[in-house]
């Protein structure tokens, strides 16, 4: 698996489920579980209590106010419960419970701690249970350092270091405590008059300390430092004292205890721990009152009604101790979540009020309408209804490098809605698409007529706004515009977009539908709906390839971009604007293509999947985030694919809530950020519902569609929500359901048929039924069964019991060759669909039992075909995955230059024995190989060749008895080799084509051409190539000055392969010629050659970005003095990558996608290196540097592009940019002759 990188530097803890609840024994955690408690309408944000691994709690009220520690005494000295032998921590998603044992405890001893937060105001409560009694010790507690410090986050445990959170007496300056008889109160001026009180039913003694005189409670060593500023708290600016001395300058007559005050508390020797205790603390402006256990005891009591209730607002009953537990978590993560009127971006960090990303669909499925509604009219009611004066037409902003729109462009007009208030006027984000999106399921899951007045007028006017800002030309392709969540480095530039036409087009046909029960006419929307859907399968359905592509350019080559995102594909798959057949050949993209990362849990393998195949890495371009594997998951389970959802489902699941620093936490992304972010609890919540349960609501037509997903081991299942949830059981061959719903409602049930079907009762009643071909299976649909609310229907189905058999998981056929498949026995083939043209013709055999195809000769490569199939009377689509390759396919195994020689392997993949000859040279094999046998590895000589650096290849001949010929070749890169002894060089100057210097490159500015509609895209000096990032310092630092130090006296840079360019030695002339459609430089050049020669070496440098991967950037053509012609493209990131990136900022992930095959890079440029650069400017480190530095670029590099050439003579070699935004450049040219 890949290295998370947590910028807090924590050791993620594993942690385990039982009885619903994450488990942790020793965990090294504090404060890295959120409990979250009541809001607070004063301050508008939730009390939290910070719980952890280990029994430490923090009021964050928000900010530090002040830290809970136990401890246990025994006359002489304090044991902190933290150093106490076993404490087994778990958290339920209602409280924080400890199990702790240790030796002064006595054999039997042990001590239950239970920890929530109050009901109904700031606070909490412990439960302290001792049944057996504590062997004579006592309780003794401490409490203080509240400094109002936040750090990163809100003390997020995926961005905070772990000692920034632990108590230190410098926490405890400017406190006021007074402790009484029965509590104590602590103040501190930031608190604005507030303060904590405490108390607790254990008869004892409250005390103040000086901080700095009672080590116990701190972790590790401190010393008392005079002057506040230089402690070690240098995490945050305190909030400034109000009516009360400053803290930084104690009046030097204060006593110790005053400066730096710390509450102890010791309890009573006669306690009595036949009954629990309780510690109450709360935060408000109250005064003390005698606290009695009755009242402690209610406390409790609420609290635990209060957060048990929200903990079960959903329950499952599955064979998974995991998704049991975690459905507890996400809803006390959406609960937190809730900052009314919306849902805030994230219960923990980026607790901010936002409208749109994904927050709404999971409360919506759980059933919360009133909030859902609440949210959708306070962001509705921010909806532009007018013109905002601005320009009318787009207009980059010049703040931002002409990266993203400003303030006055149409961006900001009648239909927009401000993301998060204050940001009326700021055109950043489009998360409309997506919230309009979850204002129409909102609608499909309560039909309510009211509300479908009050969305519809407002998704006339937005999709009147979308397509005036982001489809301009009317072509019917949207572009997209920071409309998603990983989209904060994505930038479309003009281009039209599958991702956002996906969101118009299901939005239109919302509207339609609205429009019709609302007695308007739908016709407009429907037409509309049907141009989009035309111009996607049009322009953006790849048919060869299978699956839909992410973008068309929208000006330049108009280039159609293949290399598509994990976003782009959940995203377009849940708009319907593709059918079933386009979504399984799609989703095949997900598993072949992009990267996979396999998560090992107790029910076996789960699966996480990179969100694309874009590097090297940039900030949610290139990550694992969990909220979409869970829309992946989902992907799958919308056409039945149950094992594949289950798996993505439980990979994501287990990786974020038990991997990680926080249990049961719903984490942003594979690296450890953001705990509880509402994008990925909410899309668990819902593919939990709409996925692995498979409930649709359609209450605007007033029936439910349920069509179940579960993993094929799985006996028994329940859903149950207030308002829909049925139960699932199987018993021999007859499957259960029982239903339930709140509202009266029809429903659909959509099984998978597991054989014959014998019989299907409602209620005991039998029930007509259809059988139905999906995707892999058979499905049985019952039709019309009534709900009445609140009563339960079941349906039972019996089956015969006949196992259905499944086609094989993967076909290998050969290039040009026949494939011929028989059907598995019962299997009878009715009907061959090839949508990617896989096959010349096909043919069924009489008797229906076998298949025959001719695949064509280009077809190399994953495919899907689909044969629709009878079996025992069930029908389905089975997919046929075909690996196509060439007939006899050559594995290039090893090879040792040094003893002249390299070895191959040879495999049959046809479905005859092969007899062929494979020669090089003056070695041959005779070789015979069965279907799908391999050779041992044969050794060839190289037949005098030499081992040149680059890639070295060796064509063999493969000889059929027929007399055919097949090409093969063995190919070797190896860029560690040095240039042979008598190798002859000719360095081409090119010098007279050389046009700028490639330091300058950054400083130039590109205004020519860019999109001219309402767009992201790259600033106006290229990087960063961020829209959200486009300031940098430092760009005055930026040269390529250890290229020219490493000119020798003959005029040449030698490379430690000994390859040489001639290159220029004045650093202030050009030293490179470039090529780009920016205006700024030609977009071809030629560069005379003459000469004849066995390689060209090509010193290249330039730039590219994150968007242009997967796509031709450039192209080299060598055009030989008879005319013909060779073109070698440049696609990023395997070939070309952009100068700024440079090995050490690139991390593993960026490695997986660059491939197996090296590239030779060489650094010719150091920020460092500048006269510019001095002391004021940050020392850039890690792989992390360019998010944490504002200096963007550190190092230039060029690489090494080598191409075999034909013997002959060589008249130029034309370079082309072939895709937007890039510039290629050559630093030199050398050929071998």
């Amino acid at each position: 698996m890949p290295n998370r990188t947590y910028l807090s530097g924590r050791t993620p803890s594993p942690y385990h489920t039982k009885d619903g609840v994450f488990r942790v024994a020793n965990g090294p955690q504090v404060y890295n579980r959120a409990l979250y408690g009541a809001y607070l309408p004063d301050i508008g944000k939730r009390f939290r209590v910070f719980a952890g691994d280990l029994p430490e709690w923090m009021m964050f009220l928000p900010g530090d106010g002040g830290r809970l520690l136990l401890g246990l005494g025994d006359g002489r000295t304090i044991k902190p419960l933290r150093k106490c032998e076993r404490i087994e921590a778990g958290y339920d998603g209602a409280r924080m419970l400890y199990e702790i044992t240790d030796p002064i405890l006595g054999p039997r001893g042990m001590l239950r701690l239970e920890v929530m937060p109050l009901a109904a105001e700031g606070g909490m409560v412990v439960k302290i249970d001792a049944p057996g009694g504590l062997n004579g010790l006592t309780v003794a507690a401490a409490y203080g350092g509240a400094s109002g410090q936040t750090h990163a986050r809100t003390l997020d445990p995926g961005y905070t270091p772990q000692d920034v959170t632990q108590l230190k007496q410098a926490d405890c300056e400017g406190n006021k405590i007074q402790a009484r008889g029965d509590g104590f109160e602590l103040s501190a001026g930031w608190m604005k008059g507030g303060r904590i009180t405490g108390q607790t039913t254990m008869p004892g003694t409250f005390e103040v300390m000086n901080a700095m005189e009672t080590r116990v409670w701190f972790h590790g060593e401190s010393v008392y430092v005079s002057d506040p500023g230089s402690a070690p708290q240098d995490f945050g600016a305190r909030p400034e004292e109000s009516g009360s001395a400053s803290p930084v300058n104690p009046l030097p007559n204060m006593d110790p205890s005053a400066k730096r005050p710390l509450l102890v508390f010791q309890s009573g020797e006669d306690t009595d721990w036949s009954r629990p205790h309780y510690i109450v603390l709360r935060y408000g402006d109250a005064e003390i009152v005698p606290l009695t256990v009755s009242e402690a005891e209610q406390l409790y009591q609420d609290a635990s009604a209060c957060y048990e209730q929200v903990a079960t607002t959903a329950t499952v009953n599955t064979p998974s101790e995991l998704l049991n537990a975690a459905l507890r978590t996400a809803c006390a993560a959406l609960e937190g979540a809730w900052l009314s009127p919306v849902f805030a971006h994230g219960a923990w960090s980026w607790n901010s009020r936002l409208s749109g990303w994904r927050s709404m669909y999971g409360p919506i499925q759980l059933g919360w309408h009133e909030r859902v509604r609440a949210a959708a009219g306070h962001f509705i009611g921010m909806q532009l209804k007018s013109g905002s004066g601005g320009t009318g037409r787009p207009d980059p902003d010049p703040e931002f490098g002409l990266a993203r729109q400003s303030g006055r462009s149409v961006f900001v007009s009648e239909g927009m809605i401000p993301y998060t208030k204050g940001m009326e006027g700021t055109a950043k984000y489009d998360m409309q698409q997506v919230f309009m999106d979850q204002l129409l399921m909102e609608w499909e899951w309560t039909g309510d007529r009211t509300f479908a007045a009050q969305l519809y007028p407002a998704l006339k006017r937005h999709l009147a706004w979308e397509e005036r800002c982001f489809d301009a030309d009317g072509d019917g392709l949207y572009e997209n515009y920071a409309n998603y969540w990983a989209s904060d480095g994505v930038f479309a530039s003009g281009a039209g977009c599958a991702l956002a036409s996906a969101y118009n087009y299901r939005a239109h046909l919302g509207a339609a539908e609205l429009a019709g029960q609302l007695g308007e006419d739908p016709v407009p929307f429907r037409r509309r709906a049907q141009q989009i859907r035309e111009a996607v399968h049009g322009r953006l359905w790849l048919v060869r390839e299978g699956h839909i592509a992410e973008s068309q350019d929208g000006y330049g080559a108009k280039l159609v971009h293949p290399s598509t995102s994990l976003p782009t594909i959940v995203h377009t798959i849940e708009s319907g604007i593709l059918d079933d057949f386009q979504i399984y050949q799609t989703l095949q993209y997900t598993k072949h293509v992009l990267e996979r990362v396999a998560v090992e849990t107790s029910e076996g393998l789960g699966e996480l999947v990179w969100n694309s195949n874009w590097a090297p890495y940039v900030w949610s371009v290139r990550d694992i985030d969990y909220a979409d594997v869970l829309h992946a998951a989902l992907s799958f389970y919308r056409i039945g694919q149950a094992e594949e959802g289950y798996k993505l489902l439980l990979g994501a699941i287990c990786d974020s809530t038990s991997r990680h620093v926080s249990p049961g936490a719903f984490m942003c992304v594979y690296e450890g950020k953001s705990v509880d972010f509402t994008d990925t609890s909410s899309m668990f919540a819902r593919t939990v519902t709409e996925g692995l349960y498979g409930i649709q609501a359609k209450l605007q037509h007033g029936r439910y569609e349920i069509s179940p997903n579960f993993p094929e081991r799985w006996e028994h299942a329940s859903f149950c929500s207030e308002q829909i949830g049925y139960s699932y059981s199987r018993e021999g061959q007859t499957e259960t359901y029982v239903f339930r719903s709140s509202v009266k409602a029809s429903l659909r049930v959509r099984l998978k048929a597991r054989s014959t079907v014998l019989s299907a009762k409602a209620n005991g009643s039998p029930m007509s039924f259809e059988l139905k071909a999906g995707i892999g299976q058979s499905y049985l649909i019952v039709d019309g069964i009534e709900l009445p609310a609140g009563k339960e229907v079941s349906l039972s189905v019996r089956y015969s019991g006949t196992a259905r058999t499944a086609m094989p998981p993967e076909l290998t056929a050969a290039a040009g060759r026949r494939l011929r498949l028989r059907m598995p026995e019962g299997m009878l083939a009715k009907e061959i669909y090839d949508p990617q043209g896989v096959f010349r013709d096909t043919s069924i055999e009489a008797g229906e039992d076998t298949i025959e195809c001719a695949v064509r000769q280009d077809a190399v490569g994953r495919h899907t075909s689909f044969v629709r199939v009878l079996q025992h009377g069930l029908p389905s689509w089975e997919p046929l995955h075909i690996d196509v390759r060439q007939p006899i396919e050559t594995e290039s195994v090893d090879w040792s230059p040094e003893n002249e020689e390299f070895r191959v392997r040879f495999t049959n993949h046809t479905q005859e024995y092969l007899q062929f000859e494979a020669s090089f040279g003056q070695v041959s094999y005779p070789i015979g190989l069965r279907q799908g046998e391999s050779t041992d590895p044969l050794t060839f000589r190289m037949n005098g060749a030499q081992a040149l650096p680059g890639t070295n290849r060796f064509p063999l001949k493969l000889s059929l008895p027929d007399g055919e010929q097949l090409e093969a070749e063995a190919l070797y890169t190896d860029w560690t080799l040095k240039l042979p002894d008598g190798v002859k060089l000719r360095h081409i100057p090119i010098d007279r084509a050389f046009n700028a210097r490639a330091g300058d490159l950054f400083r130039k500015e590109y205004l020519s051409p860019r999109s001219p509609f309402c767009s992201l895209q790259v600033p106006i000096h290229l990087i960063p190539s961020n829209w959200c990032v486009t300031r940098s310092i430092g760009m005055e630092l930026i040269n390529d000055r250890l290229l020219s130090r490493q000119v020798n006296d003959h005029g040449l840079v030698v490379t430690e392969t000994g390859i040489s360019f001639l290159q220029q030695r004045n650093p202030q002339v050009p030293n490179g010629a470039f090529a780009s459609r920016w205006d700024v430089f030609p977009d071809s050049l030629e560069l005379p050659v003459g000469c004849s020669g066995r390689r060209i070496y090509m010193l290249l440098t330039g730039y590219t970005n994150q968007m242009q991967c997967g796509v031709i950037n450039a192209d080299i053509e060598v055009i030989y003095r008879d005319g013909e012609a060779e073109i070698h493209p440049l696609v990023a990131p395997q070939d070309f990558r952009s100068m700024e990136k440079g090995p050490e900022t690139e991390r593993d992930c960026d490695r997986d996608v660059y491939g197996p095959v090296p590239m030779y890079r060489l650094r010719i440029g150091d920020i460092r290196d500048s006269e510019h650069w001095n002391d004021s400017y940050d020392e850039p480190d890690g792989p992390d540097w360019h998010e944490l530095n504002p200096i963007y670029a550190r190092s230039l590099y060029a690489q090494v592009k080598d191409i075999a050439v034909k013997p002959k003579d060589i008249d130029r070699v034309k370079i082309r940019a072939v895709a937007n935004d890039i510039i290629i450049g050559v630093l030199g040219l050398t050929v071998v002759i």
